[in-house]
C-alpha cells in the first residue's frame, strides 16, 4: 500500500431524500482527496442521528441495530480498501465503492473460484490431455482444502489475495495431524495446491507465493516387489470365477508390461500384436505413446484378446 494514499470514512444523512422512515444514510468514502457516497441501505429519523459524530443517538434497540449495522459496514469499508491495496498499487474511492457493492471489475477472485476453473478445464480434458484420474485427485485435492476452510476459518472460499503462507503451514498441519495423511501425500496435495496459487500469481491475482520457503520434496520410500517366484504363483493360482481369473490377468498384465492400471483399463485388442517370438506380444500405452516387448505366461494375453473389443 502506497504511504501517500489516505483513507477516511464518514456516515452522513441525505437529507433531501427524507420520508415517513426518516432520511438515507450516505457512506461518504475519501481517498487522497477524492470522494464518492454511497447509501447503506438505511433509514433514520433525523431527531435519532448525531450529526457531530456521523453516527445514530443510541436511545433504545432501533437506534442500538442502526448502530451496529454501520459499524459492520465501517468495516466492510476498511477491509474493502485493504485487498484492493494489496493487488493495486493505485486505489480509488470509486474502486472500494464497487468493491463493497460486489463489481466483478474490482472484486477479489476466491481460491475455489480459480480450482473450480481449474479443474473444469481439466474435465474437458480428459483423455486428450489428462487422466480421469488426474482430475479425480484435483477434485479431490479442492474438496480437502475446502474442508481445511470449514474447520478452521468457518467459510468454504477466501479471496485468493488472503491465501498465505501461514493458512498454507496450518493447512499441511491438518492434512498430517487432523486428517491423518501420510507425509508423501501430503506433499501431493500440497503440490496440486501450487498449481492454483501459481495460476493467481500469473494472472496478477497474487503477489507473493504462500509456499515461498515450504519444502515440496517427496520422501524416498522403499517399494515393494514381486519375486519370480511369487509371479509363478500368481500365475498358477486357479479360480473357480471367471471374473477373478480375469481380475488375476490383468494385474499381471501390469506387472509385466510396467503399465500403469488407467493404462491398462484402456488397452484394446487393437494394441496387442503377436511378434515374431513365440510367446511375445507387443503393448501400446496410448496414454504414454510407448510400445512394451513381454514374454507372456501361456494364458493370461490370450485372456485378454478374448476379454477386449
Amino acid at each position: 500500500m502506497s504511504s501517500r494514499n489516505t483513507f477516511r470514512v464518514l456516515f452522513f444523512l441525505n437529507k433531501s431524500k427524507i420520508n415517513n422512515d426518516g432520511a438515507p444514510i450516505m457512506l461518504r468514502i475519501t481517498i487522497n482527496g477524492q470522494q464518492v457516497a454511497l447509501n447503506v441501505r438505511r433509514r433514520i429519523p433525523v431527531f435519532d442521528w448525531d450529526q457531530k459524530r456521523g453516527l445514530p443517538l443510541v436511545r433504545d434497540q432501533f437506534t442500538h441495530d442502526i448502530d451496529l449495522y454501520l459499524e459492520t459496514f465501517r468495516n466492510k469499508a476498511f477491509q474493502a480498501f485493504t485487498d484492493l491495496s494489496q493487488e493495486y498499487d493505485v486505489v480509488t474511492a470509486a474502486m472500494v465503492r464497487d468493491y463493497i457493492n460486489g463489481v466483478n471489475g474490482h472484486r477479489s477472485k476466491t481460491i475455489m473460484e480459480i480450482w473450480g476453473q481449474h479443474n473444469e478445464e481439466l474435465k474437458k480434458n480428459i483423455d486428450k490431455t489428462c487422466s480421469y484420474t488426474l482430475w479425480q485427485k484435483h477434485q479431490t485435492a479442492k474438496n480437502h482444502f475446502m474442508s481445511y476452510l470449514s474447520d478452521h476459518y468457518r467459510v468454504t472460499d477466501v479471496p485468493i489475495t488472503q491465501v498465505n503462507y501461514e493458512m498454507i503451514r496450518a493447512y499441511k498441519e491438518y492434512l498430517i495431524g487432523e486428517k491423518d495423511l501420510s507425509y508423501n501425500t501430503t506433499i501431493k496435495f500440497l503440490q496440486f495446491t501450487k498449481k492454483i496459487t501459481l495460476r493467481a500469481i500469473r494472472a496478477g491475482w497474487l503477489k507473493m507465493d504462500p509456499f515461498d520457503g515450504m519444502s515440496l520434496t517427496l520422501k524416498e520410500t522403499d517399494r515393494p516387489y514381486l519375486t519370480e517366484e511369487e509371479l509363478e504363483s500368481i500365475e498358477n493360482k486357479k479360480f473357480k470365477v471367471q471374473r477373478l481369473e480375469l481380475v488375476k490377468d490383468l494385474y499381471l498384465c501390469a506387472c509385466y508390461t510396467g503399465l500403469a492400471h488407467t493404462d491398462v483399463n484402456k488397452l484394446q485388442k487393437s494394441e496387442i500384436e503377436k511378434s515374431w517370438k513365440q510367446n511375445h506380444h507387443l503393448f501400446q500405452a496410448q496414454q504414454y505413446d510407448r510400445f512394451v516387448s513381454v514374454v507372456t505366461p501361456d494364458s493370461f494375453t490370450e485372456q485378454l484378446l478374448n476379454f477386449r473389443p
